[in-house]
């Protein structure tokens, strides 16, 4: 079945076993109802176990993970032998191995997220190694207190400015839309704050964007397995901008969408980027299963660059 996930399925749909069950779900899904359903079934051999996720694993980092070309990694095929994953003397000491592993790559995108039904009660490790991209982002998101953030979005109007705190893009910024366009012919300054933005759809971010300005948007990547650089255009049919002054914070917290949000208002020079150097995430996200029933997301061979075709994953500088 994880072989069929890889090859077959392609990267928006995925097929993962839960008991006598096979569950389809998109990587836009919410997979946490999933991971709340999981009951622990007769554990399999741990060294058969260990021995086929390790080659899935060399497989899978060295063909279908985005950024190994990025990272300037040959292989990492001695990387994963030398957890010695076959070796371990419990599935505790074999998943502690494996998530290790994908925290060693430094990647915000990629983490180990559940064991799955070998251990269903085993919890990450949420210690990151000092100095690491890892430590910083959740000790500054810690910082700004962006866990308090509950809400998808904040807007609200004082005197001319409109002020929006953007926590995620999802499909609520339609609301977020629908309450702009009322106020914005009175506004003149327009302050959109990405510092907590924890990225989302890339979708609806560009639908947020379409509030700043009438350009056409472009969603630039770049494939590593093939070469291949591509650009979409986004725009909207409608004219939703305010004849106002634009002005986007960001921070060290703000990755994924956000930073992609960020790098389209540098490259189109559309409005005034503050604050910190963004957190990165340039790779889109696809979830892989790997052979011990694990989950893990990986950041895969769609990865975006800017303007001068460079690779946005250490983020960007206002």
């Amino acid at each position: 079945l994880y072989l069929a996930d890889l090859f077959v399925a392609g990267n928006n749909i995925n097929l993962y076993e839960m008991k006598n069950h096979m569950i389809v779900f998109s990587s836009h899904s919410n997979i946490q109802p999933y991971l709340d359903q999981y009951q622990a079934k007769e554990q399999g051999e741990l060294l058969n176990v260990a021995r086929n996720t390790e080659n899935f694993l060399i497989l899978y980092m060295d063909y279908f993970y985005g950024l190994k070309e990025f990272f300037d990694v040959s292989s990492y095929r001695q990387q994963i032998e030398s957890l010695t994953l076959t070796e371990s003397d419990s599935f505790e000491e074999y998943y502690t191995k494996l998530n290790r592993f994908f925290i060693s790559l430094d990647d915000v995108h990629t983490r180990f997220i559940n064991a799955g039904y070998n251990n269903p009660s085993y919890e990450p490790i949420t210690e990151y190694p000092e100095g690491s991209r890892l430590a910083k982002f959740y000790q500054r998101k810690a910082d700004l207190e962006c866990e308090e953030k509950t809400e998808p979005f904040t807007f609200e109007v004082i005197e001319d400015t409109a002020y929006i705190e953007l926590y995620r893009f999802y499909s609520n910024v339609d609301d977020l839309v629908t309450a702009f366009l009322n106020v914005r012919s009175r506004v003149n300054h327009v302050e959109i704050d990405l510092s907590c933005n924890l990225g989302g759809n890339s979708t609806y971010m560009f639908v947020v964007l379409t509030l700043i300005t009438t350009k056409p948007l472009p969603f630039r990547t770049y494939n590593p397995s093939t070469g291949l650089y591509k650009t979409h255009y986004y725009s909207s049919a409608q004219t939703r901008t305010a004849d106002a002054d634009y002005t986007v914070i960001v921070s060290n917290v703000t990755y994924s969408a956000g930073n992609l949000f960020a790098s389209v208002v540098k490259d189109l020079d559309i409005a005034t980027l503050e604050g910190e150097t963004t957190a990165g995430g340039a790779a889109t996200i696809n979830y892989v299963i790997l052979p011990d029933g694990s989950l893990v997301s990986s950041s895969q061979n769609t990865v975006l660059v800017n303007e001068a075709g460079d690779i946005i994953e250490m983020g960007i500088t206002p």
